[in-house]
Parts: structure tokens; C-alpha cells; sequence
């Protein structure tokens, strides 16, 4: 039997800083000066995943602190979030040259985001013949799953209650598959940031259109061509109705 492909870890330290800093922020006594504990948290997720997954190489990828090509195209990205306080802001603008001085590769890419590294490096190991897991808290990289790359998503509980997300497994949770989980978020939107989805679209009704269609495009070639009733038949009247309009196409294609 032939030897598996050899495995990337790639992190989303963005993700796993903001995680580590609200589990942190509930026990004060554990505090210090400079704030620090978000970024043993963060330490503690990428040890333990590594302990556990045993990768062949390892890369961390974090948001680019001052600018954003995603506001510069859309102003109203995150728009509606507060100011991050004041002691994380300090531990995430740490944290890459902390995990550089310990020997870890890490990525900040100008104007781009952590997802955008976690893209990157999944493609290119994809090319390379590499399996990838991106460990994550952050639903939008199910994007990138298919067969080579599967998501282990961070929430309550740490590493020991992390979900590995696979092909099949988005399909069982979620009613789509992998190529069509972008066009799935596109139309349910993204409140946290600041993206609205189409009207009348929510999770199920999103799953159900591309159960049906495969994609949005096909969808609104059918709207386009006289066969907007096999539409209407699966999402109902008002929300076909909306995919129709140039306002639900101009949403998707933002989203």
C-alpha cells in the first residue's frame, strides 16, 4: 500500500487569536502585562493540532492589520463591527513575530486576509500533490474543500471537540457540496460581515435551490428562458420572484 500524500497544516491565526482571546477574557486573575493570553491560547491550538495530525509542514496565516482590499472594494465590509479592544489588537499585532522567533512560518500578506493565505497555500499544495487541513473557526473556508482539503473547524471545547470537516460531511450538515458552497454563502449572506444575502434565502432555502440546479447560474438561466416555474416549484413564489431581480445577481456576485 502506498504512503498518504504528505499533509500541510495551515492556520488561520486570525481565527484561533480572537478564539483564545474571549476564552481567555472570562478568567482576569490570568491577565498580565503586556496581555499575553491570547497568544498562549493561540500556542496551545496549533501544539495540540500539530501533536495530533503529525503535518509534514506547518504555516500560520493572519490578516493584514492596515489596509484591506476587501473595504477598499466595498466599504460596507465589517463595517457594522466595533473596534476590537484594545489588548487583542496588541496580542494579534504580536503574534506573527512571535511565532516567526519560534521557528513557525508565517504570512501577512498586504491588503489581504488570513483567508486569502489559507487559499493560497491549499492550492498549492493541491498542485504539489499534498493533502491540507486549514484549521479554522471561521465557516467561510469550507470554501475550500474538496478532496485533497478538509477543514478542522475550532469552536467550544478546543482541538478535542474539533470537527473535521470533509467532502461528505458538508454535504451531510449543510445540503451542498463543495464546488457549490460558494454560491450557497453568497445567496444566505454573512451578517457578521456586514454582507446581507438575497431576500428570502436563508440556509435551507439556498441548499434546496442548488440541490436542484447545481448552481445560481443555471438557476437564473432557467428564470432567463421561460422556465421560471421549475423555479418557483422549489423555492416558492416570492423568493423566485427576488433571485430574479438585478439587485439579487448584483448580491451574489458582492458576496
Amino acid at each position: 500500500m502506498s504512503n498518504p500524500a504528505p499533509l500541510l497544516l495551515v492556520v488561520d491565526g486570525n481565527s484561533l487569536t480572537h478564539r483564545a482571546y474571549h476564552a481567555g477574557a472570562a478568567f482576569p486573575g490570568e491577565h498580565a502585562e503586556p496581555p499575553v493570553w491570547a497568544l498562549r491560547g493561540l500556542i496551545g491550538y496549533i501544539a495540540r493540532a500539530a501533536a495530533k495530525l503529525r503535518p509534514d509542514a506547518l504555516l500560520i496565516g493572519f490578516d493584514c492589520p492596515d489596509e484591506s482590499l476587501r473595504k477598499a472594494e466595498y466599504p460596507g465590509y465589517k463595517a457594522h463591527r466595533p473596534d476590537k479592544p484594545a489588548d487583542l489588537a496588541e496580542q494579534l499585532r504580536a503574534a506573527p513575530g512571535l511565532l516567526a522567533e519560534a521557528g513557525l512560518t508565517t504570512i501577512v500578506a498586504r491588503a489581504h486576509e488570513a483567508d486569502d493565505v489559507l487559499a493560497s497555500a491549499a492550492a498549492h499544495a493541491r498542485r504539489c500533490g499534498w493533502r491540507t487541513v486549514v484549521m479554522t473557526s471561521d465557516r467561510d473556508a469550507f470554501t475550500l474543500i474538496d478532496e485533497s482539503t478538509s477543514v478542522l473547524r475550532v469552536r467550544n471545547g478546543g482541538i478535542d471537540e474539533a470537527v473535521l470537516v470533509t467532502p461528505q460531511a458538508l454535504h451531510e450538515v449543510y445540503g451542498v457540496h463543495p464546488w457549490q458552497y460558494v454560491d450557497y454563502a453568497a445567496l444566505r449572506g454573512d451578517p457578521s460581515d456586514n454582507l446581507p444575502g438575497v431576500r428570502g434565502f436563508g440556509s435551507a432555502t439556498a441548499a434546496r435551490l442548488l440541490a436542484a440546479f447545481g448552481t445560481v447560474e443555471a438557476a437564473w438561466t432557467a428564470l432567463d428562458t421561460g422556465a421560471a416555474a421549475s423555479v418557483r416549484s422549489v423555492v416558492g413564489e416570492a423568493a423566485a420572484a427576488t433571485l430574479a431581480t438585478s439587485e439579487a445577481r448584483a448580491i451574489v456576485a458582492r458576496n
